[in-house]
């Protein structure tokens, strides 16, 4: 037991939540400032159709109000789940995680053959 009557695994399991929920709203912001820096060319790039539709419907702005809205409604339901030990908790952030996990290595995937440096993708998101 830990400090204040909590198991260390508690801890732990809170530490990776938080953790999870940290890489996914830095992944969004790095593909909605990548997408915001390339946007004159996001048509030709872009392989979502409901991104591009959304994109052509409502500009630029308005499809990354609406992506910072999801991952903001995401990461809430997730929190709400873990307070309330709902089970889904678990499972939500997963997924979640996963698919911007795979988001992420498709942009190293793309970014990294140009030099195969780190520092390239570095300064790439600085950019």
């Amino acid at each position: 037991m830990g400090r204040h009557g909590k198991s260390t695994a508690s801890g732990f399991g809170r530490a990776l939540f938080i953790a999870a929920w940290l890489f996914v709203v830095l992944a969004a912001a790095f593909d909605g400032g990548f997408a915001w820096h390339f946007r004159a060319s996001f048509h030709e790039w872009e392989m979502n159709p409901v991104a591009r539709r959304l994109a052509a419907s409502f500009g630029m702005a308005g499809l990354l109000s609406f992506k910072s809205a999801g991952v903001v409604f995401a990461a809430a339901v997730a929190v709400a789940c873990r307070r309330l030990r709902h089970r889904l908790a678990v499972p939500m952030t997963l997924v979640v995680t996963a698919v911007y996990l795979l988001l992420s290595l498709h942009y190293l995937r793309s970014v990294l053959p140009l030099d195969g440096s780190p520092t390239q993708v570095l300064a790439l998101a600085m950019r």
